[in-house]
C-alpha cells in the first residue's frame, strides 16, 4: 500500500544516518574540530530533511497515492530533491563556508542513503501492489 508517511519516514531515517557517517567519517579523518564537524553535518543534514520532505511531496502530489504512476512519481520526486537540495547546498556552502570535506560528505552520504532508500521502498510498494492485485501472468517475462 502507498503509504507516504513511510517514505517520509524512511528517508528522513536515511538522511540522519547518512549524516552520521559523514560525521563519523570526519572525526575518524580529523577533518577540524568537534564544532566544525558538528556544523558542517548539521548543515547537510537539515538541507537534506527539507529536500526529502519536498521530495515526498511531489512525490504525492505527482501520483495521487495510485500505485500505477508510482514510478514516474519517484522519478520526479528524486530529481525534485536532488535539484533543490544541491542548490540549497552550494548556496550554503559558499555562504556560511563550512568545514568542505565534512560538509560534502555528509552531504553526499546522506543523499546516496535517502535515494538508495526511496528507490528500494518503491520496488517493494510497486511489487507488494502488483501481487494484490493478481497482475503477474504465469510465464510472462
Amino acid at each position: 500500500m502507498f503509504r507516504a508517511r513511510h517514505i517520509l519516514a524512511l528517508g528522513c531515517g536515511a538522511v540522519v544516518f547518512g549524516t552520521l557517517i559523514g560525521a563519523g567519517t570526519g572525526v575518524a579523518a580529523s577533518w577540524g574540530t568537534s564544532q566544525t564537524i558538528a556544523s558542517a553535518a548539521i548543515m547537510s543534514g537539515l538541507i537534506w530533511l527539507f529536500a526529502v520532505l519536498l521530495g515526498v511531496q511531489t512525490l504525492v502530489l505527482g501520483t495521487g497515492f495510485a500505485v500505477d504512476r508510482l514510478g514516474p512519481g519517484v522519478l520526479a520526486s528524486s530529481m525534485a530533491r536532488m535539484l533543490v537540495a544541491l542548490l540549497v547546498g552550494v548556496v550554503v556552502y559558499f555562504l556560511v563556508r563550512p568545514e568542505g570535506h565534512t560538509y560534502w560528505t555528509c552531504f553526499l552520504s546522506a543523499g546516496l542513503l535517502a535515494l538508495t532508500t526511496e528507490a528500494s521502498w518503491a520496488v517493494r510498494t510497486i511489487n507488494a501492489a502488483t501481487r494484490e492485485t493478481g497482475a503477474i501472468k504465469h510465464g510472462a517475462a
